[in-house]
């Protein structure tokens, strides 16, 4: 009876090992049948005139009533997806600095259509609004300020903590002020930190676990955390300002009003910062969004989600001015 008993139980257990196996297998086979959506990042000129994409392998540019002006496909992809990272205009229309993989960070050239790899620079990129300056990740995780023109490194900041023989601090995302006078840093340790780069100082630290940094026209930086909050702050006299509930992962302030930009899913909401009020909220895309950048005056927003469908709105109304989808 006991070994009746046990041959059963042993058959039972092949069996089910035999059905755990061909379910790994159809898992992986579907996995690998279902194709990886590419992230994109957007970049309006600084001189309004149209934007860039970059996604997918490539960089292109539009006009800004949606039509094709350029297009480059010798843009490097990752080897474990189609993932991008950054991208930042110059204080013109003329140079853009992307970033295609974490340390393939290249300058496109629009006047002589030219692309070049910018050495010693690696993940996250950020060019200032006046151009003069770019700061990139580097090697041994340190934050390099660079000139805009010559591209030469003139100072370095620590972007990082190297503790028990590893590093445990990096740096995530770079953010400008529109002054130019500050830069500040999402840390993967759930701080913030912004330095004056005039003087190389950290002058403030904030324990907050930040999804998206974005600045306003002043000293006051927006953090969207992921206990579902936004909070303004004063970087210079180091207070809270304002502080409400969103469920957004991405936050974009105007550039020319006191309106911001929260990005949740497949969702847009407009807010205003002064009064904590929602404005409108923009609903038409149908997957995920993965950037969203205004225009230089403020008045138009474009997203693009990661089935490449990019959408103009128009700020005071809230209505699409126009749409087009990546080829």
């Amino acid at each position: 009876m006991k070994k009746a008993l046990v041959v059963i139980l042993a058959i039972g257990l092949i069996g089910l090992a035999s059905i755990v196996t061909l379910l790994l297998f159809l898992v992986i086979q579907l996995s690998q049948s279902i194709p990886t959506l590419p992230e994109y990042r957007l970049a309006w000129q600084p001189e309004d005139q149209g934007f860039a994409v970059c996604g997918n392998g490539s960089l292109t540019l539009f006009s800004n009533d949606l039509e094709l002006v350029n297009r480059r496909d010798d843009i490097r992809k990752p080897a474990g997806g189609e993932l991008t990272i950054a991208i930042s205009w110059s204080g013109s229309n003329d140079t853009l600095l992307y970033v295609s993989d974490f340390v393939d960070v290249g300058i496109w050239d629009l006047r002589p259509d030219t692309v070049t790899q910018l050495p010693d620079a690696n993940f996250p990129v950020a060019w200032n609004m006046a151009g003069d300056l770019i700061a990139t990740g580097g090697p041994n995780h340190v934050i390099q300020i660079r000139d805009g023109t010559s591209y030469d490194i003139i100072t370095s900041l620590p972007g990082f903590t190297y503790s028990s023989g590893q590093y445990t601090d990096l740096v995530y995302a770079l953010a400008w002020s529109a002054t130019g006078d500050f830069l500040a840093g999402r840390y993967g340790s759930g701080t913030v930190r912004v330095w004056n780069t005039e003087t190389n100082e950290l002058v403030h630290t904030l324990e907050r676990d930040a999804r998206s940094l974005s600045w306003g026209t002043g000293p006051e930086l927006a953090i969207s955390t992921n206990d579902n909050t936004l909070e303004i702050w004063n970087v210079v006299t180091r207070e809270l300002v304002q502080s409400f509930p969103v469920e957004g992962s991405l936050v974009r302030w105007n550039p020319t009003q006191s309106y911001i930009a929260i990005v949740s899913n497949k969702t847009i909401e407009l807010w205003n910062a002064d009064d904590a009020s929602r404005i409108h909220q923009l609903e038409d895309h149908a997957r995920r969004i993965s950037d969203v950048q205004w225009n230089a005056d403020g008045t138009v927003l474009v997203s693009i989600d990661i089935s490449g469908k990019i959408i103009l709105w128009e700020v005071e109304s809230g209505n699409i001015l126009n749409s087009t989808q990546m080829e």
